[in-house]
């Protein structure tokens, strides 16, 4: 869990201006226990032209991935009950091939090593650079529409 507050990310990038081809808009999962940091996430992927779906934990975002199949997963590793590094594997057999973004308020390379050998694209550290996760994000999603998902 991130903590309860406001320095879950750097707002002082805002707001971002930088130009973007023209593209589909990409359905982003949001899984993350802190509303603040959920609300900032779906912010930041409707900046980036997308549609953000957030839930607050890793049952909804079961439930939410046998609705629909996102383009991106953002998935914070530690929350409440199951934690985003037990909840990767589960994402993938429901959603193959769907890139999966880490995020840990923990700068603990023991926790990313785990989440990127099962699997997951990236790991970001909280407080957020917003600049660098959408580097990140758009990466992925460049990534995913090349392998042809």
């Amino acid at each position: 869990m991130c903590g309860s507050g406001r320095a879950a990310y750097d707002d002082s990038l805002e707001p971002m201006t930088t130009e973007r081809p023209a593209k589909r808009a990409a359905m982003v999962l949001i899984v993350d226990d802190d509303a603040h940091l959920g609300s900032m996430l779906s912010d930041l992927i409707r900046t980036l032209g997308h549609e953000p779906s957030w839930v607050s934990d890793g049952a909804a975002a079961l439930r939410a991935l046998a609705r629909t199949r996102p383009d991106l997963v953002l998935l914070d590793i530690l929350m409440p009950g199951i934690s985003g590094v037990e909840l990767l594997p589960s994402i993938q057999a429901l959603a193959p091939g769907v890139p999966v973004i880490m995020l840990s308020g923990v700068a603990d390379e023991e926790l990313g090593r785990q989440a990127l050998a099962r699997g997951a694209f990236d790991y970001v550290v909280k407080p957020v650079d917003v600049r660098q996760l959408a580097q990140v994000i758009d990466l992925a999603l460049l990534m995913d529409s090349d392998a042809g998902g």
